[in-house]
């Protein structure tokens, strides 16, 4: 699954379950890809977030901000 900017005109909590039926999938065995701008939806969501910076692949580390899950 290929999503680009699915929550980007999305309420916070639509958005969370946008991701979370994207996890879901992900769960099931499917390759899920979701390009975004927002950090704290991926801060929220993701284990493995790679960064397109500077025209080059890098992988980071998010941690979660105070409140949220990691």
């Amino acid at each position: 699954v290929l999503a680009d900017e699915p929550t980007g005109n999305l309420d916070h909590a639509m958005a969370m379950r946008v991701m979370e039926l994207l996890r879901a999938i992900h769960a099931t065995g499917c390759t899920v890809v979701v390009a975004t701008h927002d950090i704290n939806l991926i801060r929220a969501s993701w284990a493995r977030t790679l960064l397109i910076k500077d025209k080059a692949v890098h992988e980071v580390r998010l941690t979660a901000s105070p409140g949220e899950r990691a």
